[in-house]
């Protein structure tokens, strides 16, 4: 086999989850299960973070531009579905060539949602392209910190309490 270096991308999006609570749990299986087939087929290893609100994902993934597609165009697929777990997807970024990947492994987490006085949600109020610069370096840190507190609490329950990322980029 030949010695070729693959370009390494990082993806970020969001989606709604239709089934609520009780599809949480089944995404991130599909996901898991989902990479677990890439990795059989000899495709680039998926690395990144689920972010799994009540209501919403937040999805930043590694990988190469190959497996990165198939998984837009899965989840194109999906949304089709009548059955589907996720609608309205929203691609926040795509980064393309980067240095180096931000995570080791592919994971999940669950959150609690962010709740927000009526005034706290009316002075919120932004047009998405202001939201998204303000909240992905957010988003980077709370990966960052998940990072670190999953080497410390491994084997900790995965339900945690979020920071503050705009429920705004959430509900695009």
């Amino acid at each position: 086999m030949l010695n070729k270096r693959c370009f390494l991308h990082r993806l970020v999006y969001v989606a709604k989850i239709k089934a609520g609570q009780a599809g949480m749990k089944d995404l991130a299986g599909y996901y898991e299960i989902l990479f677990a087939v890439y990795h059989n087929t000899n495709m680039e290893g998926v690395t990144g973070l689920l972010l799994l609100y009540p209501s919403c994902i937040i999805h930043v993934l590694e990988s190469s531009s190959e497996v990165l597609y198939s998984v837009l165009n899965d989840l194109s697929n999906m949304e089709k579905r009548s059955d589907s777990l996720l609608q309205d997807a929203k691609i926040l970024v795509m980064s393309h060539d980067i240095p180096m990947r931000m995570f080791q492994v592919w994971g999940y987490r669950f959150l609690n949602n962010i709740t927000l006085t009526s005034q706290e949600a009316a002075e919120q109020k932004q047009p998405v392209e202001n939201l998204i610069p303000e909240c992905l370096p957010l988003l980077y840190k709370l990966c960052v910190h998940f990072l670190k507190s999953s080497k410390r609490l491994s084997g900790q329950p995965r339900v945690i309490c979020t920071c503050d990322i705009s429920v705004e980029v959430l509900a695009l």
